[in-house]
């Protein structure tokens, strides 16, 4: 009796092994080799050395869309036959469009956002359900053509990766956010040598990260970092990952995200610490946006430089310059703000706005 007990014991251990590793039904492959597929046919069909940049991916889970958008960069990189856009200037331009990359975007909203990054090509794609099963569309746009250069399509399984991203992506239980939080302030606490204050209910583990902050910021001294490089500076101003200040010598320096130009005369490769612009001593005033900037010189001249894809620089033209260049003639301009797009006053109050 033993015997067979151990016998249909080992047979039932055989079928669950076998069905947790069995691999996709015929017809369908895997989330990964989808991707590998996907990687191979952009590589085949885009010229070499095109700039492109992965932008979005459409599903269900944001954990999902990203693992995706991660694993294609992956792949294209392994050649370098491509050159792939930074996700950090990916991620720039998208909240400046307001946009999730799990989320649906237009193509008149890839081509700006093209435009913008200096890319020749937009990926985007899509994972849907269909049945028991997953469609996945990857597709690359021509920017400049508004035409699709690349698009794949596979059915791929309802396989384990798949669903444990798919789960993943979802909002966590309050009692699961509540254990997170405790563990993370634990781990602060005891970083910090104090006694643990995690509560027991959500609003009391709110009120122990507010006190464990403001003991990480009184034992850290809140203290800012001096700038390395540079001179001494006067004025300064600063929007999303990018920062420009006027020296006391009366020179202009940027450092930060460089997409398209922070005005060194380069572009797309991000300054770690402070570059001179130009070799002009006399600005006066600068206000750094987004995707381009706007200065004044002691003389009263107006300068921008940066992003133009909607005519933000007011040279009339939607060419994006990596150095600054003056706007019109005039020698009254007082004051000068910008976001998206570039306002100005003149001495005269006359308010001028571009883009």
């Amino acid at each position: 009796m033993k015997k067979w007990f151990c016998i249909i014991i080992t047979m039932i251990l055989c079928v669950l092994i076998g069905c947790a590793s069995r691999p996709a039904p015929s017809g369908y492959i895997t989330l990964d080799q989808a991707i590998a597929e996907a990687a191979k046919n952009i590589e085949r069909e885009i010229d070499a050395g095109s700039r492109i940049a992965l932008l979005n991916f459409t599903s269900s889970s944001d954990l999902l869309s990203s693992y995706v958008l991660d694993e294609l960069m992956a792949n294209l990189l392994v050649n370098r036959r491509l050159i792939v856009v930074d996700r950090q200037e990916v991620d720039l331009i998208r909240s400046e469009f307001a946009f999730q990359f799990s989320g649906e975007v237009s193509d008149n909203s890839m081509q700006a956002v093209g435009n913008m990054l200096g890319a020749q090509y937009i990926v985007s794609g899509s994972l849907i359900q269909i049945g028991q099963s997953f469609r996945i569309v990857i597709r690359a746009l021509n920017v400049q053509e508004a035409t699709v250069a690349v698009q794949y399509r596979a059915d791929i399984a309802a396989e384990q990766r798949v669903q444990a991203l798919l789960a993943g992506g979802r909002m966590e239980s309050v009692e699961s956010a509540r254990q997170a939080t405790q563990e993370a302030l634990s781990r602060l606490d005891a970083a910090l040598g104090n006694q643990s204050v995690v509560g027991t209910s959500v609003e009391s583990a709110g009120q122990a990260t507010q006190e464990a902050l403001s003991r990480l910021d009184a034992t850290l001294g809140n203290q800012p970092v001096q700038l390395i490089g540079g001179t001494g500076f006067v004025s300064v101003s600063a929007s999303g990952n990018r920062t420009v200040a006027i020296g006391t010598d009366g020179t202009l320096w940027a450092w930060g995200n460089n997409t398209p130009g922070l005005g060194a005369g380069t572009h797309y490769t991000a300054h770690h610490i402070p570059v001179q612009i130009g070799t002009a001593a006399n600005w006066a005033s600068v206000s750094a946006g987004r995707i381009h900037i706007a200065a004044i010189r002691t003389d009263g001249t107006l300068w921008t430089w940066g992003n133009n894809f909607y005519g933000q620089l007011g040279d009339g033209t939607a060419t994006n310059r990596t150095v600054p260049i003056q706007i019109g003639t005039a020698t009254n301009w007082a004051c000068v703000d910008k976001s998206r797009k570039t306002a100005k006053i003149s001495t005269k109050a006359q308010v001028s706005t571009k883009g």
